[in-house]
């Protein structure tokens, strides 16, 4: 009896993991937003800065739907721009894939 006590204690420990906050997810997403913009292929980034001003998602069972608002300064021109982006964000925050 102690044992499926012991049992059922440890599934409860492990089935009620800690869920994220909203600010917590919104950083998290714009975090994986501005590293898939520092790092994308075939674009020279190192002379522009990116700055995340805003977050909306909608959260579905296997990622995030996601719209940024983006300012944009380009250092060598001066030039800068604020824009919306939008791309799909994996639960685990690896995966980002832009939509145009």
């Amino acid at each position: 009896m102690k044992i499926y006590f012991l049992f059922l204690l440890f599934f409860l420990c492990i089935a009620c993991k800690r869920g994220h906050s909203r600010s917590e997810i919104t950083q998290e997403l714009s975090n994986a937003m501005l590293t898939r913009l520092w790092t994308e292929h075939n674009k020279d980034t190192s002379k522009t800065k990116f700055q995340i001003l805003d977050v909306n998602y909608f959260e579905d069972k296997t990622f995030f739907e996601c719209q940024f608002k983006v300012h944009m300064y380009v250092l060598s021109t001066g030039f800068d721009t604020v824009g919306m982006m939008a791309a799909r964000i994996s639960k685990d925050f690896a995966t980002v894939k832009r939509k145009m």
